[in-house]
């Protein structure tokens, strides 16, 4: 474990640095930390606002003209737009997913990478599958489908054919 030395510096101490930041003889706090020897970067800021010499700390000023302020308005919205659309996209790629294991598994596909569509390159060395037509037009159960309307992703239930 490493031993850390913790330095108290007397109020004489600390009021006689921020007099002399005060007068001019220092013309920053890195010089004054390098004068005298003072470790910690914010020590000297936080004994010139102890001391009400908030005149004398740094201020940060960011100019901007009105055509920028709006270019960032527009840039933030577009940010906004932009992570909208990624996770629209990624609820229905979710839904495709699901919908297409389902289907495999109504129709006893066993390998389903198979009947996925394949880059060009691979359709050279590998035929695509054909997906057999569906035997009803009833709707789908998805689980985690969030946000949809009940009723619409249902399979409707078969009734049972009669046997002769």
């Amino acid at each position: 474990m490493i031993d850390v030395k913790v330095i108290r510096y007397s109020k004489a101490f600390k009021r006689h640095v921020v007099a002399e930041l005060e007068s001019g003889r220092l013309a920053s706090h890195a010089e004054a930390r390098a004068k005298y020897g003072i470790r910690g970067g914010s020590t000297v800021s936080i004994w010139l606002r102890k001391y009400g010499k908030n005149h004398l700390l740094r201020k940060g000023v960011r100019v901007e003209t009105p055509n920028e302020r709006d270019q960032v308005k527009a840039l933030k919205l577009r940010i906004r737009q932009l992570e909208r659309a990624v996770a629209d996209r990624k609820v229905k790629e979710t839904l495709a997913e699901a919908y297409f294991e389902m289907v495999c598994e109504e129709f006893g596909v066993a390998d389903m990478g198979a009947l996925k569509k394949v880059s060009p390159r691979s359709c050279r060395t590998r035929p695509r599958a054909r997906i057999p037509p569906p035997r009803s037009h009833g709707h789908v159960v998805v689980q985690g489908a969030e946000g949809v309307a009940p009723g619409l992703l249902q399979r409707p239930s078969r009734a049972a054919a009669p046997t002769d």
